[in-house]
């Protein structure tokens, strides 16, 4: 078997991180030694509900800690998407929406440049 070296290029870096949320940001953290992780915020869930610190306690968490990616803003203006949409569209592919954009500015790659079927086609 042969095994071909070809070159590579990286286009695109974005990251979602907890603490900062970005790549820069988690590089930042990481060398000014923040740490990340912190209580189960309320807007989640109500920890005290889940929690229990003895960890053999059946139906029950013994963390209530975790690491959160922050909130993040969404312009669907900015994408194309009607307001409307967005209200009903889960947060994790608005989030994806975002970290693609992110890829493409990256990369120098507009997204005008994208066809417009790829979005168009939601079945």
């Amino acid at each position: 078997m042969t095994i071909r070296k070809s070159p590579i290029a990286i286009v695109g870096l974005g990251t979602m991180f907890a603490g900062r949320g970005t790549t820069s940001g988690f590089w930042r953290d990481m060398i000014e030694g923040i740490e990340a992780v912190e209580n189960i915020p309320q807007t989640h869930w109500r920890s005290t509900d889940f929690f229990d610190p003895d960890s053999t306690v059946s139906d029950k968490t013994y963390s209530d800690k975790g690491c959160f990616i922050p909130h993040f803003a969404f312009d669907p203006v900015e994408f194309g998407i009607p307001p409307q949409v967005v209200e009903t569209t889960d947060t994790v592919q608005l989030r994806l929406c975002k970290w693609l954009n992110e890829q493409l500015s990256c990369g120098s790659v507009a997204r005008t440049q994208i066809s417009s079927n790829i979005l168009a086609n939601r079945n």
